[in-house]
C-alpha cells in the first residue's frame, strides 16, 4: 500500500509517455491480477481493471456506489461541481445541461459548429504551420463560450481561455498548494476564471435580457425562480466545469485523430470516400451538412470511436463503496474508493486485437457505439456525459470539413519527394565512385542501376524541354489566354450593386410590439423583421433561436439591420455583406445571389 498517509501516490501521478496502460496498473496488475487494493493521498482505493467488476460500478449508481474523487480533485472543480453531487440534485443539473447539448439543440448547432470548422480551417491553411492541439482548443472553447455565456474574446477586455490554460497544466499534478507549484497555479487559474464568470452572471443579473439567448439566461432563470434548489454557487461550478470539458477533452481527441489520419493512408482514403459522397449525393454540393447527412456518416463514428479507445482522455474514474459489497472473491468495505481505470479495459488483448493497433474497422459489428462493459470512453451508467453527442458533431463535422476541403497527405508526400531526391543522389554518389567494384563483383545489379539512373536523366532533361517549350508558347500567346480565360470565368464576389439589389431588414423585439399585437399569439416569438425603404413593408416573426446571425453568432439587437437572401436566411448586414463581396452564395446553403439576380433580369 505504499508510504505512511502518502501511500503510493507519488508512483500514481509519474507520467505516462506512452499510450499503453500506464505503468502503475500494469505493474500491480501483473502482480495481483485485475483487481487490487492500493493507498492514494492517504485513502485506501480499490484499482479495477476488470471490465466487468468496472460494468457493475457504473450500473449501481446511487444503490452500492456514488461518485467521490480526492479533496485535491474537489478543491481544483469546487466543492458544487457536478462531479460531486448526488441524487436529485444532479438529475435536475443534468436535465439542464440536456436543454442545450441534448437532440433539438444540437440540430440546431449544426450549421453554426461547421461554419466555425470552415473558418478555422481557412485561417489555418494561410499560416506556414499551426499548433494543432491549441488551435483546436481555441475553436471549440470559442464555440462554446458563445453559447454558453456569449463570450466573444474579441469584445473581452480579459481572456477567459489563458485561465482555463494555467489551469489544465496544473490538473494532474501533486498536490502543494505552494507558489511555483503547478498545483498552485492550477487553483490561480480556476480563481482567475470563476472570477470573471461571477462578474459575468452578476452583470447580467443587474441587466437581464427579455428573451433568453444563451444558456446563462437559462440559468439565471433558474436561479430566480421561487423555490428553486439551484443557487449561485451550483451554477458557477457547472459553467466552470462545462467549459473546460468543452475545451481540453475535444481538443486532445481532435488532435489525435488528425494524427491518426496522417499515421495511415488507408483510413484517410476510407474516412475522404464516405464524406466525398455525401457531396455527390447532394443536388448542391456547396450546401452545408444537414443533420440526415451527419447521422449517415457511420464509418466516420467508427474512426471517432477508435480514437477515443486509444486516446483514454479519462486516465481514472472514481466512486465510493456506500455499503460493503460482495463481488466474486473480492470484498469491497463500506466508505473505501474504488478507482475504474478505462485505459486496462480499452487496451484490453483479450477483448481488441492488436490493441495498440488504430483500427476504425473493428466496430463494424459493434452494437455498442457510447458506453459498454468493453467500452467506457464517456464514462457509463447514470453519469454518462451528456456532452458525448456534442463531442461527436464536432468532430465529423470538422472531419468532413478538413478532408473535402484539404489535403492532409500533401505534406506526408512533399516529404516522401524530397527524401526520394536525397536518396536519388546518394545512389547516383555511390555508383559513381564504388562502380568499378560493384561492376565485377555484382554487374547485374550495376547495370540494373545504370539503366534506371540514365532514365532518370532522360526523363528529367525530357520535362526542363517541356517546361521550355511551355513556357515560350505561354509568352507568346498570353493576350490570347487571358482574354479566353475573363470570358469564361465566373465572377466568385458580388458587386455593391447586386447586394444593394438584396432586401433589408429592421428588427424590433417583442417587448416593442406587443401594443401592436393585441393577442397573446406571439408565443416564443424574439422579434419581428420589418422591411425597409417602402411604404408597405413585408413584416416577417421571428422565433427566438432564429434570432441570431449564423455568422457572428450574435443574437439580433433590437434596431439591428438585417438583409435577407433569395434562399430566406437572413444575417446581420454587416456581417453578409462582407461575406458576399467575397463569396456571392449563402453562408448557410450556399444558394448563389448571382443565380437569382440574373434570373430576375431574364424575367424582366
Amino acid at each position: 500500500m505504499g508510504f505512511p498517509l502518502l501511500g503510493e501516490t507519488i508512483q500514481f501521478f509519474k507520467p505516462n509517455p506512452t499510450s499503453d496502460i500506464p505503468p502503475f496498473i500494469k505493474q500491480r496488475v501483473k502482480k495481483h491480477g485485475p483487481i487490487f487494493k492500493t493507498n492514494l493521498v492517504g485513502r485506501p482505493v480499490i484499482v479495477s481493471t476488470d471490465p466487468d467488476l468496472s460494468f457493475f460500478v457504473f450500473q449501481q449508481e446511487g444503490r452500492c456506489f456514488q461518485s467521490w474523487y480526492p479533496d485535491t480533485f474537489t478543491n481544483i472543480f469546487g466543492k458544487k461541481n457536478v462531479g460531486s453531487l448526488h441524487g436529485f440534485m444532479y438529475k435536475y443539473l443534468k436535465s439542464m445541461v440536456l436543454t442545450l447539448f441534448g437532440y433539438d439543440g444540437l440540430k440546431k448547432m449544426l450549421p453554426q459548429v461547421e461554419l466555425t470548422a470552415n473558418k478555422r480551417l481557412e485561417l489555418w491553411s494561410n499560416q506556414e504551420s499551426v499548433e494543432l492541439k491549441d488551435a483546436t482548443a481555441s475553436m471549440i472553447f470559442d464555440l462554446t463560450a458563445k453559447k454558453l455565456i456569449s463570450h466573444d474574446p474579441d469584445k473581452s477586455s480579459e481572456n477567459l481561455r489563458a485561465n482555463f490554460v494555467a489551469f489544465i497544466r496544473g490538473l494532474i499534478s501533486f498536490p502543494f498548494n505552494i507558489p511555483g507549484t503547478a498545483y498552485h497555479k492550477c487553483l490561480k487559474g480556476r480563481e482567475n476564471a470563476m472570477k470573471m464568470l461571477r462578474n459575468m452572471l452578476q452583470e447580467r443579473r443587474k441587466k437581464p435580457r427579455k428573451n433568453p439567448s444563451d444558456f446563462f439566461d437559462y440559468v439565471i432563470e433558474e436561479i430566480q425562480k421561487e423555490g428553486t434548489i439551484l443557487t449561485e454557487e451550483i451554477a458557477l461550478d457547472l459553467m466552470f466545469v462545462l467549459l473546460f470539458a468543452s475545451f481540453e477533452t475535444t481538443s486532445l481527441a481532435l488532435t489525435l485523430a488528425i494524427k491518426f489520419l496522417s499515421d495511415d493512408p488507408e483510413v484517410l482514403k476510407r474516412l475522404t470516400e464516405e464524406h466525398e459522397a455525401i457531396l455527390k449525393n447532394r443536388e448542391d454540393a456547396e450546401s452545408g451538412l444537414t443533420w440526415e447527412e451527419y447521422k449517415s456518416m457511420t464509418y466516420t463514428f467508427q474512426f471517432i470511436n477508435e480514437t477515443a479507445r486509444l486516446a483514454n482522455i479519462v486516465p481514472a474514474i472514481f466512486r465510493k463503496a456506500l455499503i460493503d459489497i460482495k463481488y466474486k472473491d473480492y470484498t469491497i468495505p463500506a466508505g473505501w474508493a474504488v478507482m475504474v481505470c478505462p485505459p486496462a479495459v480499452h487496451l484490453n488483448p483479450d477483448k481488441y486485437e492488436d490493441p495498440l493497433v488504430f483500427n476504425p474497422s473493428r466496430w463494424e459489428e459493434s452494437k455498442s457505439n457510447n458506453a459498454s462493459k468493453h467500452f467506457m470512453a464517456f464514462g457509463g451508467g447514470m453519469r454518462f456525459c451528456v456532452g458525448t453527442d456534442f463531442t461527436k458533431l464536432q468532430m465529423a463535422v470538422f472531419l468532413h470539413s478538413l478532408v473535402t476541403k484539404y489535403s492532409v497527405a500533401k505534406h506526408l508526400e512533399s516529404a516522401n519527394t524530397m527524401f526520394s531526391f536525397i536518396w536519388w543522389i546518394i545512389g547516383f554518389y555511390w555508383v559513381s565512385v564504388g562502380g568499378q567494384d560493384l561492376a565485377q563483383e555484382s554487374p547485374r545489379i550495376y547495370w540494373l542501376s545504370i539503366v534506371f539512373l540514365g532514365f532518370d536523366v532522360f526523363f528529367v532533361v525530357f520535362c526542363v524541354a517541356l517546361a521550355c517549350v511551355i513556357g515560350i508558347a505561354v509568352c507568346c500567346c498570353l493576350p490570347c489566354i487571358i482574354a479566353v480565360l475573363y470570358a469564361v470565368a465566373d465572377q466568385e464576389g458580388a458587386s455593391k450593386e447586386d447586394i444593394e439589389q438584396l432586401t433589408k431588414f429592421k428588427f424590433r423585439k417583442v417587448g416593442d410590439v406587443n401594443k401592436h399585437a393585441g393577442d397573446e399569439a406571439q408565443g416564443n416569438t424574439d422579434g419581428i423583421m420589418t422591411e425597409c425603404g417602402t411604404d408597405s413593408p413585408v413584416e416577417h416573426t421571428l422565433l427566438q433561436e432564429d434570432a441570431e446571425c449564423c455568422i457572428c453568432l450574435s443574437a439580433y439587437e433590437d434596431g439591428t439591420e438585417l438583409r435577407e437572401l433569395p434562399c430566406g436566411h437572413h444575417f446581420h448586414c454587416s456581417c453578409v455583406d462582407k461575406w458576399l463581396y467575397i463569396n456571392a452564395t449563402c453562408p448557410l446553403c450556399k444558394y448563389n445571389i448571382l443565380k437569382s439576380s440574373n434570373l430576375d433580369h431574364e424575367e424582366v
